[in-house]
């Protein structure tokens, strides 16, 4: 979807591009890149876009919510300082403009002063403040704090301009200022926990929430104060589905309008003269990754040597060619083959379950008379846990085959996406799981691979509980490092690093496979995807099917 949260928006190759020195030594965005109050072109206004959603939104506080489907939906409802272009180039948002230090120690943003929050109430600068005191406050559970940690001291010098200053140069400082902003004014005299918006948003963005139907819907309306101008689609309704089967069953019957496809349904099942009739295809690298996740509390994944066994027994080719049907490429690292950060002297691990075996059995792990491998009178089980989706289902079902031919007892366990966060990652509770990360536009990690969100119960983004000093200390470093050559140095020895560990067996890099209805016009392919501005598609008046 759209206007993700800079924490979720995909790309490895642009750092501050938007970013231009003036003759002052200071960086500034240019007035050009600044949206229009008034749209310059004019459309019909009307119509709903339904958009199939595999998974329910767990939480509608940005800061709180830590899965892909609730930034799909706040990615509508709120904005940040920043975003970005359709080719992924920094614009101003609720900040008109901004200035960087030339020590890169202080931003000062100049903010617009022609936007409401959905409840009428004006936005401002103690609006942003009060999200920088809001994320950092110890009783937010919050996974995205490290960002904001790093600031001295933040102020206001009048109702638009904000000042933040930091303690030591901060690469991604501008690019953490895409966060949703939030309103003081709803949320000052709340427990983090206890605020409603956590199901009833209320932000500044193109789209206004309208109601949430529990395991049915989620309904936005077109926002007529938007600062841009009033999005043409009258109401997004986010239909929730449980699996993709039923999900394009309801696309067949043109009942749903945009949904992401499977590799089977894009390349077997959308072949035909109706299909073709109501919907466009579209298939774009999607810069994000799918991986195996060891649980690295256990006394048996916590041996690098079993992971190293599981990653050699894991077949990347096979499912990148009979799951994904060729719709992928096989990845090694958090980085992506080609990109700027992919440390390319790293080596590929082919599938070879003779090492596997080899490596276990070095770890003392040896068959029995029952065939299992055992371990002092243990048996080697593993459990492999994912959500409510086919492809990963497969997927799972290749490595019970492959694994389970070593002598590992392997079962299986899908669940429905909430179950499955809130019950069992969150909490640890799983030996394997199959997730996926989308990339961020900074090469930052920390969130994901620093051992200190181990330590924080409450809320991380380290699930797996990963410990490595020398990770930690490179991470803090890239974070510290303006200079790519040097940085991209730390992110080298990053990888690997990991590539030894083996915390993640790195599957592989999807293609987005995406169906959109023919009767909305204005969608185009772009490096941010196709849906990056959906606040700006309209439909016909001849051709509008909801009234």
């Amino acid at each position: 979807m759209p206007r993700k949260s800079l924490l979720c928006l995909s790309t490895l190759f642009l750092f501050l591009v938007a970013v231009s020195c003036d003759n002052k030594g200071k960086s500034s965005i240019a007035d050009e890149h600044l949206p229009l109050r008034e749209r310059s072109v004019s459309h019909p206004n009307g119509d709903m876009l339904v958009y199939a959603m595999f998974g329910e939104p767990l939480n509608m506080l940005p800061p709180l919510a830590t899965d892909h489907p609730s930034h799909e939906v706040t990615g509508l409802v709120y904005n940040g300082l920043i975003a970005v272009d359709k080719k992924l180039n920094l614009k101003g948002d609720l900040a008109k403009r901004w200035e960087v230090s030339s020590d890169n120690l202080k931003i000062t943003f100049h903010l617009r002063n022609d936007v409401l929050w959905h409840d009428g109430v004006p936005f401002n600068a103690e609006d942003v403040i009060f999200t920088y005191e809001f994320i950092v406050n110890p009783n937010t559970p919050t996974a995205y704090g490290d960002d904001f940690k790093h600031i001295k001291n933040i102020y206001a010098p009048d109702n638009w301009t904000v000042v933040v200053e930091y303690n030591e140069p901060y690469a991604p400082a501008l690019l953490s200022w895409g966060t949703s902003i939030l309103p003081k004014h709803l949320l000052a005299d709340t427990p983090p926990v206890r605020s409603a918006l956590q199901r009833n948003p209320i932000g500044t963005g193109p789209f206004i929430f309208a109601g949430w139907e529990a395991n049915k819907s989620i309904t936005l309306h077109a926002n007529p104060a938007y600062y841009k101008g009033q999005p043409y689609i009258s109401t997004i309704q986010f239909r929730f589905f449980q699996d993709q089967s039923a999900g394009f069953m309801e696309l067949l019957n043109g009942s749903v309008d945009v949904m992401p496809l499977t590799p089977a349904q894009y390349m077997k099942q959308t072949d035909t003269s109706r299909f073709s009739e109501l919907y466009n295809k579209y298939d774009y690298p999607a810069l994000a990754y799918s991986y195996i996740g060891y649980n690295l509390r256990s006394d048996i994944l916590g041996d690098k040597r079993v992971r190293k066994a599981l990653a050699l027994a894991t077949p990347k080719e096979q499912i990148i060619d009979n799951v994904m049907l060729g719709l992928a490429q096989s990845v090694e690292s958090p980085y992506l083959p080609g990109t700027l950060w992919y440390n390319s002297k790293l080596t590929k691990t082919d599938y070879a379950p003779e090492k596997a075996l080899k490596l276990l059995n070095e770890a003392g792990w040896v068959k029995s008379a029952s065939g299992l491998l055992e371990k002092s009178g243990q048996p080697l089980k593993l459990t492999l846990t994912t959500n409510q989706n086919p492809t990963r289902a497969r997927i799972l079902e290749i490595l019970q085959q492959s694994w389970s031919a070593l002598g590992i007892d392997v079962s299986i366990r899908v669940l429905e996406w909430g179950i499955f966060i809130n019950e069992y990652v969150n909490k640890g509770n799983f030996d394997v799981i199959m997730l996926g990360w989308t990339m961020g536009i900074d090469p930052n990690q920390s969130a994901i691979w620093h051992s200190a969100p181990c330590d924080n119960s409450v809320a991380t983004l380290n699930y797996i509980c990963f410990n490595n000093a020398r990770v930690d200390s490179l991470l803090e470093l890239g974070l510290k490092t303006f200079n790519e050559k040097q940085r991209k140095g730390y992110y080298d020895e990053l990888q690997t690093i990991l590539a030894d560990e083996q915390p993640y067996t790195f599957l592989y890099a999807p293609r987005e496979v995406l169906a959109v209805a023919k009767r909305f016009k204005g969608v185009e392919l772009s490096p941010a995807g196709v849906t990056y501005n959906i606040d700006e598609w309209y439909v016909p008046k001849n051709e509008q099917k909801y009234r």
